[in-house]
């Protein structure tokens, strides 16, 4: 889920490498200003039984979330990415949620 009020944003979701385990990942997410300027954040790990379940794999560690804080954003126009790191190699999606900070 993606949400954003007139003070945070927030974000919940799960993101995996297929046919790897979540176990060893670090998932981030990224902001993007303005076509520009790109901010990075870990998110915070949430167990994901379900999506294990349903994908058929070890994905219970793909989980995330977190809030943020939009008076720690400067002005202008933020696109959401989800970045997913191993130790071999490394993923990112832009998801198509996108907010403003005025």
């Amino acid at each position: 889920s993606f949400a954003v009020d007139s003070e945070a944003v927030n974000i919940r979701g799960f993101a995996f490498y297929e046919k790897l385990s979540s176990e060893d990942s670090k998932i981030e997410i990224i902001f993007i200003k303005d076509n520009e300027n790109a901010f990075v954040s870990e998110l915070l790990k949430e167990k994901r039984k379900d999506v294990s379940d349903y994908f058929k794999g070890n994905y219970e560690d793909s989980g995330f979330y977190n809030n943020f804080n939009l008076s720690e954003f400067p002005k202008g126009n933020y696109k959401v990415g989800v970045l997913v790191r191993n130790k071999n190699d490394e993923k990112y999606n832009l998801i198509d949620k996108t907010f403003s900070v005025e």
